[in-house]
């Protein structure tokens, strides 16, 4: 009897053939997975990217509108307070000379 007597008998090659042909399916359809998982990520970055622009906006916009005032109020108090630091460094000196005449 003869290996090729019977039609419908695989060979080993066939075997293997048959079985890479499975995993390259196997492989296919888990790409496809991938890719689709890939598209449905890059449409939420793009609403993600989107909503940080515009938030970013708002924050400098916020920024602009509600610092001004403030660096305004900064800006007094420091040349408030350098003035009374000036004036406390005069009284200084002066209290400091009218004691050394007082020693005199």
């Amino acid at each position: 009897m003869s290996k090729n007597t019977n039609k419908y008998t695989k060979t080993g090659i066939e075997n293997k053939i048959d079985s890479l042909d499975v995993k390259v399916e196997s492989i296919n359809t888990h790409l496809n997975s991938i890719a689709i998982i890939l598209e449905k990520n890059t449409v939420s970055l793009f609403e993600h990217m989107k909503r940080s622009e515009h938030l970013e906006t708002i924050v400098l916009n916020i920024k602009e509108i509600e610092l001004k005032p403030l660096q305004k109020h900064v800006t007094m108090v420091h040349g408030v307070l350098k003035f009374i630091g000036i004036i406390s460094l005069l009284v200084g000196i002066i209290t400091g000379i009218a004691g050394l005449f007082h020693l005199i």
